[in-house]
């Protein structure tokens, strides 16, 4: 067998014969291609993947290759590998015997799987969920509980595996707030950044971007909900909204159409600014989903890379965390940074050409 050091993939590696000859789903939180390995021996496996990195390279892992599109999948023998949000994945899957759960990071997202997934699920089948235990994997049957009666598989490398025979169906989840920012209406999703709320980072660099972009082509970095790039094509600035997550890319598409901007708009599955064209504007809030020590070398490498993708006078509009001081790498890739906004939380950059 390869060398396996994820936690989570182990962990159903030494509980295998529960998804022997199973119809199986995975998805959650899959952050690595090494899930791969739990196919054999399924009798089909389908991995549903936010993650568009990952997603790619499971895809390469098959001989294949994804776009950038939000919705595609990609099938060789009884394995397949779908990016797109959950709620056009779950149109490609019939039924299946047994849904295999990654822990997300927020716990309403791991409910929504469990209820959109689970009426597809074969009599006598089995829902398994596994969690690394300082994310809420001692805890991860609290989800099952309203469907039947789970119990602890198995506890390994500092992760715990619960299972549980469905029973009854479960009951439906509140969605989440909407927001408005100025004229804009914003839906809003569990997991997707900033759910309920327009962060105080993202508030402060809107309020310095510029307020005619007529003519303009704009990169939003890492979208989230779209409340950057909706605001650049409000400026009248043609804007590509990018984001690793086709969930949150889904989410900026249905906002951008609920705010008759999709003409002013074209979506993007992309890793920071991997096969970026050039623009006139790149407007980021950098995202920390994989904690901070990660996420500040991913935003260094963007920072570093950024000025390959503006056009001749074009500037990166950058907000962070103050205490991330990103200044010295931005004045060391740039000609001019100027700093328009800083309090004791975020600091709002422009840096030029």
């Amino acid at each position: 067998m390869a060398n396996i050091n994820h936690p989570l993939t182990e962990l159903y590696l030494r509980n295998h014969d529960l998804l022997q000859s199973k119809d199986v789903v995975f998805a959650g939180d899959i952050d690595s291609m090494q899930v791969l390995h739990l196919a054999k021996g399924c009798k089909s496996a389908i991995f549903i993947i936010d993650n568009y990195a990952v997603a790619c390279q499971c895809a390469a892992a098959l001989g294949k290759k994804l776009s950038h599109e939000i919705n595609q999948s990609v099938t060789v023998g009884f394995i397949t590998v779908i990016f797109a949000p959950l709620a056009l994945a779950v149109e490609k899957i019939t039924k299946f015997s047994c849904l295999t759960l990654f822990l997300s990071k927020a716990k309403q997202k791991s409910a929504e799987i469990l209820r959109t997934l689970a009426p597809k699920l074969e009599q006598d089948a089995l829902i398994l969920i596994a969690g690394s235990n300082d994310g809420g994997g001692k805890s991860a049957d609290g989800l099952l509980k309203e469907c039947g009666n789970p119990y602890k598989v198995d506890t390994a490398r500092k992760c715990t595996l619960f299972a549980v025979k469905p029973e009854k169906a479960f009951s439906s989840l509140k969605n989440c707030s909407d927001i408005a920012y100025e004229n804009l209406q914003l839906k809003q999703k569990f997991g997707v950044f900033s759910q309920g709320r327009v962060d105080e980072g993202t508030a402060l660099l809107l309020k310095n971007l510029p307020q005619d972009l007529t003519g303009q082509k704009a990169l939003d970095l890492g979208c989230g909900c779209g409340i950057i790039g909706l605001f650049l094509a409000k400026k009248a600035a043609f804007v590509t909204l990018s984001d690793i997550s086709a969930e949150a890319l889904y989410l900026a598409k249905n906002n951008a159409d609920i705010n008759q901007l999709s003409e002013n708009c074209e979506f993007k599955a992309a890793f920071m600014l991997n096969d970026a064209e050039k623009f006139d504007i790149i407007a980021t809030n950098p995202p920390f989903h994989e904690g901070i020590k990660k996420a500040e070398k991913i935003t260094i490498e963007m920072i570093k890379e950024a000025p390959n993708h503006l056009n001749a006078g074009g500037a990166l509009y950058l907000v962070g965390n103050s205490f991330l001081n990103y200044g010295p790498t931005l004045e060391e890739a740039f000609k001019k940074v100027t700093v328009l906004e800083s309090n004791k939380r975020f600091t709002v950059f422009k840096a030029e050409n």
